[in-house]
């Protein structure tokens, strides 16, 4: 059941590019949870996005695998921060950069690489023409060691829109918990950001 929450987690962070709003001022840049130690500081021009859009834009996910698109819209848990290039509704693939902290539970004590391996790779059959860009690797995120892979993927809405995805993912364990940082976007076009993904990257900061 554990492993079925983070899919469905996963799965979620890696949709959330369809989607749009989050409980803090647009204009402030940076986000700050000191319950969960956590902290990253969006570009100037980029907002935060409100749980209640996410929620009502999961309806609007369409996946191969009708299990897990049922886990999302029922027990996907809500990410701690999400953030856009632009404010919702937008027309198309809109980037988007997701933070969600969910319990190790049984997962706690394996590497970074074995959680995202255990995870990821089952889903691939979730995902329609799921490639893998940079396999699963080890790495490092604000100082904790990491696991970070990147894949493109389509995805469609009830519309019957189709939209190709690059995504980037991490999942960094600390103690009892794991983040899951998600940064997806279009593969092409005027709204790739992989310049302002990478610097959002290294704005994270969490407790140790």
């Amino acid at each position: 059941m554990l492993i079925k929450l983070y899919r469905a987690s996963i799965l979620s962070i890696l949709v959330l590019c369809m989607l749009g709003r989050l409980a803090i001022g647009s204009e402030k840049n940076e986000y700050t949870n000191p319950t969960a130690g956590f902290q990253i500081t969006k570009p100037n021009s980029w907002t935060f996005l409100s749980i209640e859009t996410i929620a009502a834009n999961r309806e609007n996910i369409r996946l191969k695998d009708e299990e897990l698109r049922v886990a999302i819209r029922e027990r996907a848990t809500a990410p701690l921060v999400v953030i856009a290039k632009h404010e919702e509704p937008y027309g198309d693939l809109n980037p988007t950069i997701s933070i969600v902290l969910r319990p190790a539970g049984s997962l706690q004590g394996k590497s970074a690489t074995e959680i995202m391996s255990t995870v990821v790779l089952p889903m691939q059959n979730a995902l329609q023409d799921f490639i893998f860009i940079r396999e699963i690797h080890e790495t490092e995120v604000s100082g904790l060691k990491a696991s970070h892979m990147r894949a493109t993927y389509r995805i469609s809405n009830k519309e019957g829109r189709d939209f190709k995805v690059v995504s980037r993912m991490w999942m960094v364990p600390r103690g009892a918990f794991i983040f899951l940082i998600g940064m997806s976007g279009p593969e092409s076009g005027p709204d790739v950001t992989e310049a302002e993904f990478d610097k959002v990257l290294q704005t994270i900061k969490i407790e140790k």
